[in-house]
């Protein structure tokens, strides 16, 4: 068989794995002061994340040390979750043309304080736990103004480069779930972020 000619692969939409897509002005600053009014009025549990290598606090610090809360799927929310959506699927219709069928998980609301240090070591937004990975895009939205933190930046590894991603509040950044991305240690004052997943079939 001439795998150059398989006719497996005659019908595949050209897809851009070599790039993220970018929503500058993603959320409005009343939006913004939207979402973070609604997450205090949650009284959304916020503590500290986890690795699956390990439970021991201070070994997980060393890798990822930011506190995480979980944003309800909720009717207060649904606009919220509704417009990520939206964006998600222009994205992916745009470059990468991945099978997703919606968000199957909850938002993640991540602090990330510079007191301490926060950041978040090189990974990938798979899942693990056995669960089959089923993330296929990862959706990062700024919440926190980029004159009130110093670092804490969003960076992606994309073919040989690491590509910082502009910090703007309301920014909304997409990119496949299998990039490996990190980010870089929080400084000073806090960083303020939301992440979620477009899910779909499970990669096999």
């Amino acid at each position: 068989m001439n795998y150059n000619t398989c006719y497996f692969f005659d019908d595949e939409q050209k897809r851009d794995f070599g790039d993220y897509y970018w929503f500058s002005e993603g959320f409005s600053e009343e939006e913004v002061q939207k979402i973070e009014k609604q997450i205090g009025k949650s009284n959304i549990n916020v503590d500290y994340g986890k690795i699956f290598s390990t439970n021991e606090l201070e070994e997980v610090k060393n890798y990822r040390n930011s506190k995480i809360g979980w944003i309800p799927q909720d009717d207060e929310f649904s606009w919220l979750y509704d417009r990520i959506a939206t964006y998600t699927r222009e994205a992916n219709d745009a470059i990468w043309h991945l099978d997703i069928v919606g968000m199957q998980e909850q938002a993640q609301y991540g602090v990330y304080e510079g007191s301490e240090t926060g950041h978040y070591d090189w990974h990938i937004d798979l899942g693990s736990d056995g669960l089959p990975a089923r993330r296929k895009i990862s959706v990062v939205v700024q919440l926190t103004d980029p004159e009130e933190y110093e670092g804490g930046e969003l960076q992606i590894k994309i073919k040989k480069d690491n590509t910082t991603v502009w910090k703007k509040r309301g920014g909304v950044c997409c990119f496949p779930s299998f990039y490996l991305h990190k980010v870089t240690p929080v400084t000073k004052g806090t960083r303020k972020s939301l992440v979620l997943w477009n899910s779909g079939p499970p990669l096999r």
